[in-house]
């Protein structure tokens, strides 16, 4: 079983395969500042309100939460790395790993071994794979959040674009038959601005999510119409729309 002492001995036998490396000692450290968030998308940036809007559907304030409602207490996650988890908390390993440091001699080590435009090219498809596999996982609230980050430095990019309207679509078919939470995430369940686009959803009426993904389907289709998925994906939203939620 695992248990907070065998995790504190494997960070230190990781320690000792790193400091073989040609990375620069100090960065050892700073990996614990990326484990702090981990639960996290790859971006933290303000879920912008108008980005699900259109002229034609306007989302009532009680949709969104105030910015108080997004923060949650450094104290709750360590209290709860203390005392439920497996691990121990990151600043923990963090401290430790620091500690051990102290006993080795500074090294010429790097910070970009394969050179930081490189790292760059690498992260930038990373990042585009994660929207894929969170759409496939049906974590269609993580691709959105996740695409909607990347439409921020690549707009009007057509694969971002599509995920956000497949994972639209695939909230509706789940809500369409009153299914919604088996794939969707309350809110309070997460941390960070991604939490906004969590709250929109879990407010929304099942028939009002079958028609924002429609609209979104629809005006894709306007933009790329040899995109023949989409209009089979529209066609099917028209459909329940009319099976489900119209008299």
């Amino acid at each position: 079983n695992y248990s907070q002492e065998k995790e504190s001995e494997a960070d230190m036998v990781g320690l000792e395969l790193f400091l073989k490396t040609h990375y620069e000692k100090e960065e050892a450290i700073k990996v614990f500042d990326i484990l702090k968030d981990a639960d996290l998308p790859f971006s933290n940036i303000p879920f912008d309100r108008k980005f699900l809007e259109r002229k034609t559907l306007i989302f009532p304030d009680e949709y969104y939460l105030t910015e108080d409602s997004l923060n949650s207490t450094a104290e709750d996650e360590e209290l709860e790395f203390s005392y439920f988890s497996t691990h121990p908390s990151p600043e923990k390993r963090q401290n430790d790993i620091r500690e051990a440091l102290v006993d080795h001699e500074s090294n010429e080590g790097k910070t970009w071994v394969l050179g930081e435009k490189r790292f760059a090219e690498i992260q930038k498809i990373a990042r585009y794979e994660s929207c894929y596999l969170y759409l496939q996982r049906q974590h269609y609230e993580k691709a959105i959040y996740c695409a909607y980050s990347l439409l921020e430095g690549f707009p009007e990019d057509p694969f971002l674009e599509k995920i956000v309207v497949q994972s639209l679509y695939g909230l509706a078919k789940y809500a369409s038959v009153g299914r919604l939470w088996d794939v969707h995430v309350d809110h309070e369940e997460v941390r960070g601005e991604s939490r906004q686009l969590n709250h929109i959803i879990n407010k929304m009426p099942d028939q009002e999510l079958c028609i924002l993904a429609s609209l979104h389907t629809w005006q894709q289709h306007i933009k790329y119409p040899e995109d023949e998925e989409l209009v089979l994906m529209g066609r099917d939203l028209l459909q329940d729309l009319g099976q489900f939620f119209v008299d």
